[in-house]
């Protein structure tokens, strides 16, 4: 049912954009595997146009307090079927495709990961936020 989906939709975005306020008034680093990035692109059918203009403004918020450094996987890493999603190639390339509009439209930091090697990746993520002066 829509109605129910966009019920489910609106509480996940809830949830993201108060797991995101408590984030942003800790003065630690918070690293989650989930944003408001993905929401936007998942939601971009499915919620109401108030609920997406609110779900983009707390991304334009972000974007001017510079407090993403958000981090992209390579497509190259197989998770269609994996037990934990389940989707096919067609429609994880159409959500890559939504989160890449979502990321230049908001101009967060990318750090795009090219390795599908994971100790490389976890050597790429730390040095990222090792280094990043907004923090």
């Amino acid at each position: 049912d829509e109605c129910e989906l966009e019920m489910v939709q609106r509480s996940i975005m809830a949830h993201y954009i108060n797991a995101e306020h408590a984030a942003m008034k800790d003065p630690r680093t918070t690293i989650a595997d989930g944003s408001l990035v993905e929401v936007a692109a998942y939601s971009q059918f499915i919620l109401s146009p108030r609920d997406f203009q609110r779900l983009n403004a707390e991304l334009r918020y972000r974007s001017f307090k510079n407090i993403y450094t958000y981090i992209k996987f390579p497509t190259s890493i197989p998770i269609e079927y994996d037990g934990v999603r389940h989707t096919d190639y067609e429609h994880r390339e159409l959500i890559d495709k939504r989160i890449e509009r979502v990321l230049s439209k908001n101009d967060f930091d990318v750090v795009r990961l090219v390795s599908d090697n994971m100790v490389e990746r976890y050597v790429q993520i730390l040095t990222t936020l090792a280094f990043h002066d907004s923090y």
